[in-house]
């Protein structure tokens, strides 16, 4: 009688459906999922709320509205189309609504299936949409509810159709075992069971992966049934995955691969359970994975990618690393390097799912697990460049602060022994490790994704500098940066290269925000969590290298020179941290701007020097001034210390070196304040030369080795004072030589000011300014 009233009700002259029900119809066979979706919300949510508004009728309306008759016929009707998506939406919505309106009988659903769709048995699309029928009503979970007729109906049905073509095998497999899934041992064992008996009884001989996915289904969910003797009197063996069967798993899993771009249920039951069997598992990879599917056809090599991809996430450190082969990492590093290779797009899904395995994972041994099979062999450490991926990169990139320290301290072993494994060493690929490694060292503290901690941090710069500009006579144990010595002595390029890197780690130290918990909003940038700088910890590190003269030896002479310049510049910035203790921004920049110079003295040592002795008086002009004016004021053709200090920074911002561009930077905003007319037409003059006389002397900016490394990353840190100046000097040169040389045109003075960017703090004309400011340095 219900089915009979589904049946009358399909028409909408006769029963009036609301114009939203029926718009849905449309979307809910689109192809994006997203909208198909939210179709498939509206048009239950509109259906629920039409049998709400029936069911308050009375007593003697139908179990359901005529709206529901309407759309449920519509929608078993619309499973045998082939348009866009609508068999998944269709079958999605009609599994929602029988569960979320009871009032519908099952067995109804089960009749209108069989008279609208099971006419012929050899159309496609009809054969198609009887099978999604039947899953929509599974998937309901209303069949456990179900007279045991209308349970074996469905059953009974959904054999025959998987039985009738290959194609609905793998679908139709899946939907009974989600009836296994909702029955009770009872239920099963008394209806269900003597159906599937005889198929599973066939034993390896007619075993397929339907079959199989069957057994092992049947084994978990009713394990009284299907038991050690039944499997040892039908399969062999008493366990499934028992060594003597894997030559039949392996034909299985091969015969699996019909599914293919798709990885057959089967497959992942497989994965899951053999990979909580730890004494089988490695039996198992290296027969059906390695010599199996490796060696196998196009389909089957990219099944087993697929099975590495639902694999690692399953398996321990130990067992990471045994799946992850040779002979699989040989497969996916050729695909990656040929882009045009049969499983390159399988290869490119495996490494991104390797990446977001690592992101989601919180085990730091099986993060490096998977990152360190890539970078042992047969994969390298030159991973990335081999395969023009980023796939090392991401795996980095996730690593957790413990994965990180690990990852750190094996950068610092292949960087001191030359080699990334034990095996022999070839000797043109030491060099090339510790290029790799020493640039690897610098990617973990400039990574902005990476836990960072201030003891790793400050390891990684102290490493960087000891071998940049030391040689370890003697290591001392226990030490995390001194402790060992580089098995092959550095040659000058490693060293080199050291000192490049750990300038640029200092460039990223000095720009980074503030450590300390409380008062960052006041602190320079590069401050450890203890108000010290990094640079102020490392040159107090380069200070106990020097003085231990048994562990330590400079690679260069060091002259008495420049000893007696290393030791006012220690001297001085004690001096200069008193001031800044009290709260004197500008003895704080002094002091940077000491340290970083102190620090480039290891390089640069003929230039610095003199610099350095110019910045001690400058900070004694600045200190004093206040006092000397109270007698009677500075000599007037004595320049402001502010413009000799100008003077400094502008000069550095000549050099190639984005460590230093990076502190005169910090070091400008913080003496902006004391700016003088003069000391502001110096950076006029050097931004913008008037005559070709000027132009001689401009200052150039030329890029440094580590910024052309890391130009990219750090492009945003530079001096924004260097933009586009030199872009508009052409386009203003006639007017510069038409202005008054006493004035400053106020729309270049807009142009300065937007260049300076934050370091451009207004200033007046007035001279008052300057005393008040001496005053604020000398407080």
């Amino acid at each position: 009688m219900a089915a009979e009233h589904m049946a009358d009700s399909g028409s909408d002259a006769l029963r009036p459906v609301r114009r939203q029900v029926l718009d849905h119809f449309w979307e809910i066979a689109e192809y994006q999922d997203s909208r198909r979706l939210e179709a498939a919300r509206g048009m239950i949510g509109e259906l629920r709320k039409a049998q709400e508004e029936h069911a308050a009728v009375g007593k003697d309306a139908a179990a359901y509205s005529p709206e529901i008759s309407y759309a449920v016929t519509r929608l078993v009707r619309g499973l045998a189309s082939g348009r866009k998506a609508a068999r998944q939406g269709f079958s999605t919505v009609l599994s929602e609504l029988l569960r979320e309106v009871p009032a519908i009988p099952v067995e109804d659903v089960v009749t209108l299936i069989r008279e609208n769709l099971a006419v012929s048995r050899e159309e496609k699309g009809p054969m198609f949409g009887e099978l999604f029928g039947y899953l929509a009503v599974v998937q309901s979970g209303r069949l456990a509810d179900c007279p045991p007729q209308s349970l074996l109906s469905v059953f009974n049905l959904l054999q025959t159709l998987r039985k009738h073509k290959p194609y609905l095998q793998h679908i139709g497999v899946q939907a009974m075992v989600q009836v296994f899934q909702q029955v009770n041992e009872q239920t099963f064992t008394q209806h269900l069971w003597p159906l599937v008996r005889d198929e599973l009884q066939t034993g390896w001989a007619a075993c397929s992966p339907e079959t199989l996915f069957l057994l092992l289904t049947v084994q978990e969910s009713f394990p009284g049934t299907v038991d050690r003797a039944f499997l040892k009197k039908h399969w062999r063996q008493k366990e499934i995955f028992h060594k003597g069967n894997l030559e039949s798993l392996g034909q299985v899993v091969l015969a699996s691969a019909t599914a293919h771009p798709n990885v057959h249920a089967v497959c992942r039951l497989i994965l899951t359970r053999i990979c909580e069997d730890n004494a089988n598992f490695p039996a198992f990879w290296d027969r059906i994975v390695d010599t199996t599917l490796c060696s196998a056809s196009h389909e089957r090599k990219q099944l087993a990618f697929r099975f590495l991809e639902h694999a690692v996430p399953l398996l321990r450190a130990d067992q990471i690393s045994a799946a992850m082969s040779p002979s699989l990492l040989k497969m996916l590093i050729n695909n990656l390097v040929y882009p045009d290779s049969f499983h390159s797009a399988a290869a490119k899904q495996l490494c991104h799912s390797l990446a977001g395995f690592v992101r989601s994972c919180s085990e730091s041994d099986r993060q490096l697990a998977v990152l360190m099979a890539l970078l042992h062999k047969p994969g390298t450490i030159h991973f990335d460049s081999v395969t023009k991926t980023q796939t090392v990169a991401s795996l980095v990139g996730g690593l957790n602060a413990d994965a990180v320290l690990e990852y750190t301290t094996w950068l610092k072993k292949v960087f001191l022994t030359g080699t990334d494994s034990d095996e022999e060493i070839k000797e043109g690929s030491i060099e090339s490790h510790r290029r790799w490694a020493s640039n690897q060292l610098v990617h973990v503290v400039k990574h902005p994704a990476l836990a960072r901690t201030e003891q790793r941090l400050l390891d990684v710069a102290k490493f960087l500098f000891l071998h940049a500009f030391f040689k370890v006579k003697k290591t001392i144990a226990g030490d995390p940066v001194c402790g060992e010595s580089p098995t092959f002595p550095l040659s000058v390029e490693s060293s080199k290269l050291a000192a490049q890197h750990f300038n640029s780690v200092l460039s990223t130290l000095g720009t980074m925000p503030s450590f300390r918990p409380d008062g960052a909003r006041n602190s320079l940038p590069g401050t450890r969590a203890n108000g010290d700088f990094w640079v102020y910890s490392l040159v107090q590190f380069a200070n106990s290298l020097l003085l231990d003269q048994e562990h330590f030896e400079p690679l260069t002479q060091l002259s008495a020179e420049w000893q007696e310049s290393w030791e006012d510049m220690l001297g001085n910035v004690e001096v200069m941290r008193t001031s800044a203790g009290k709260g004197c921004r500008v003895s704080e920049s002094f002091q940077l701007l000491a340290l970083n110079l102190g620090v480039q003295l290891f390089s640069d040592a003929a230039q610095v020097g003199e610099i350095l002795t110019e910045l001690q008086t400058c900070y004694q002009k600045a200190t004093e001034k206040k006092r000397k004016k109270g007698k009677g004021g500075a000599e007037e053709d004595e320049p402001h210390w502010v413009e000799v200090v100008v003077e400094i920074l502008l000069s550095l911002l000549s050099r190639p070196s984005h460590l230093l561009r990076a502190v005169v930077d910090t070091v400008f905003r913080a003496v902006c304040p004391q700016l003088t007319q003069r000391a502001l037409q110096l950076i006029l003059d050097v931004l913008q030369p008037a005559g070709n006389e000027a132009a001689e002397n401009h200052v150039t900016v030329e890029d440094s080795d580590e910024e052309k490394v890391w130009e990219e990353e750090d492009a945003k840190d530079r001096l924004t004072a260097n933009g586009d100046a030199g872009s508009e000097e052409e386009s203003e040169s006639e007017e510069e030589e038409e202005g008054d040389d006493g004035e400053v045109d106020e729309e270049f003075k807009a142009k300065i000011k937007e260049a300076l960017g934050k370091a451009a703090v207004p200033q007046t004309d007035d001279d008052d300014d300057d005393d008040d400011a001496s005053s604020t340095a000398s407080e």
